[in-house]
């Protein structure tokens, strides 16, 4: 996605976000909130922690949206990478491109309690599964794991994934944290 060098608009960040109604609910975009109170009913798209131009979440002030990258992805190396904790009530994502080739997938996902301290639940999703418009997720999302007392032990565990790509779910995992208590 090109960084806008121009006018940016309220209506920019709600197509960012990918909503077609017209609440836009500019504090909710910008921590990517839970929305109905469940991690599998998201309203908004989480915020990518690790877009290029990550001070959304800290900064409700229009001109932080500028240059923000929520398709930012990882390749599927086996690189190490670092969850954020979320706002209460919000949520960060990051995500994982596994292609386009059907494969076993072992993903470990671990931290101590301190890393997980402020996290009621944490989640791992092949497609999109945030709402758009009062509906469901756009393309048919499945839940490959999900944690929802990270904080109470931490997380230690490796999740054996058997990926058959579909192509109305699309390429990516989609790793979320969400903060606080639902």
């Amino acid at each position: 996605m090109p960084t806008p060098t121009g006018a940016i608009s309220f209506n920019d960040v709600r197509t960012e976000m990918s909503q077609s109604f017209n609440n836009y609910g500019f504090y909710q975009f910008s921590i990517g909130t839970v929305g109905d109170g469940t991690s599998a009913n998201p309203i908004y798209t989480p915020v990518n922690v690790h877009s290029t131009q990550y001070t959304v979440v800290a900064n409700t002030n229009l001109n932080a949206w500028k240059g923000y990258d929520r398709t930012l992805n990882y390749a599927s190396d086996g690189t190490n990478r670092t969850l954020y904790e979320a706002f209460y009530p919000g949520s960060n994502m990051i995500l994982f491109d596994l292609g386009t080739t059907n494969k076993t997938w072992d993903i470990t996902i671990s931290g101590s309690v301190n890393d997980f301290s402020n996290t009621s639940a944490l989640s791992a999703w092949y497609g999109k599964f945030w709402k758009q418009n009062g509906g469901s997720g756009t393309g048919d999302a499945s839940l490959v794991y999900e944690n929802s007392s990270p904080y109470a032990s931490g997380i230690n565990t490796t999740i054996n994934y058997s990926y058959t790509y579909d192509s109305a779910k699309g390429q990516y995992l989609y790793i979320v944290v969400y903060g606080g208590a639902f």
